[in-house]
């Protein structure tokens, strides 16, 4: 941070300055400049100017240096006063108006038609599934009542009685054909 000292090496402030941001409203910048600029033309003696005021020295001699430019057509349109139009080019404005109202009238005439032909289409796809679902339950229904109708006794099914399975068979202990002595 910069800080400014007087003859007596007291600090007299201490401030951060910060280069102009974009995000401030034009009241804190004009607060910030005229801060700064007290800064720079304050009475007493600075023995060292701190980078950051020379930089903010340079920028300003920038600025200055860009709004004194020719091309600076804001200033220009400010000064200069408007000429009244005709009356050929307040009628063709009216024209234009009306063209405008037109164009606008038919663009939400065509949304609404193109809206409704959707909507018809996405009705006439719901209605076929609809239908075809439909189909499908009356088939399953006549399957069923087909079966029902068949009266014929039903046998009971003999279930197998669960025996356990064979385990696996004893292992017979094989007495070896030969017999080793130690």
């Amino acid at each position: 941070m910069p800080s400014k000292v007087s003859k007596n090496k007291k600090p007299l402030e201490i401030e951060k300055i910060e280069e102009p941001d974009n995000k401030m409203n034009k009241q804190q910048q004009k607060e910030k400049l005229k801060l700064e600029l007290a800064l720079l033309n304050s009475d007493s003696e600075i023995e060292e100017e701190s980078p950051v005021i020379e930089r903010v020295k340079n920028i300003k001699q920038k600025n200055s240096e860009v709004k004194d430019s020719p091309s600076d057509t804001q200033s220009y349109t400010q000064t200069k006063a408007k000429r009244e139009r005709t009356e050929k080019q307040k009628e063709q404005f009216q024209k234009a108006l009306e063209v405008k109202k037109l164009n606008a009238e038919r663009r939400k005439e065509e949304q609404r038609l193109k809206e409704e032909q959707e909507k018809a289409e996405l009705e006439k796809k719901i209605i076929s599934k609809a239908i075809s679902l439909k189909k499908k339950q009356i088939k399953k229904q006549q399957v069923l009542d087909e079966i029902s109708d068949d009266e014929t006794p039903i046998e009971k099914i003999k279930k197998p009685s669960k025996k356990p399975p064979p385990g696996p068979a004893p292992a017979s202990i094989a007495l070896p054909k030969y017999v080793f002595f130690n």
